[in-house]
């Protein structure tokens, strides 16, 4: 399996259990939460050209550098979106396994931001100064 074929499937694994271990229903915070992620992530997807659109973080073929959109602000929306989504679960139905499970996923979008950043400089003349105006997840923190 390819480096990036890793972190797909973690992220997936990692996120299907915090679907699958939700005991409680949403309440407003989580919905709000998750509204939130879906908006950011849906304004994502289509500030970006269809062959841009991929889970795997290697740079696909003819695709072109987005930085439209929430990508003016943060490097990556949709693993933002990700994490958010998966803090609203994790309010659903808060438990130290889960939180395990968050933490966890954090970790593995973070590597995978990482590798494909790297892969985007190498592809990309314009990726460094991108990356200089902008922040990974969130804008002005981080």
């Amino acid at each position: 399996m390819k480096k990036g074929g890793f972190f797909v499937f973690a992220q997936f694994t990692l996120l299907a259990i915090l679907v699958l271990s939700a005991a409680k229903p949403p309440g407003v915070v989580s919905f709000l939460l998750a509204a939130a992620a879906i908006l950011l992530g849906v304004s994502a997807m289509l500030a970006m050209t269809k062959r841009t659109l991929t889970v795997m973080p290697e740079v696909a073929r003819g695709a072109e550098l987005s930085t439209a959109g929430p990508y003016k602000y943060i490097r990556h929306p949709m693993y933002s979106a990700v994490m958010l989504l998966a803090l609203a679960m994790l309010v659903q139905d808060f438990t130290i396994l889960r939180l395990g499970v968050y933490v966890a996923l954090v970790i593995v979008l973070i590597f995978k931001s990482k590798y494909e950043e790297k892969l985007l400089a190498s592809h990309y003349r314009a990726y460094a100064a991108y990356q200089e105006k902008t922040q990974r997840f969130i804008p002005k923190i981080y």
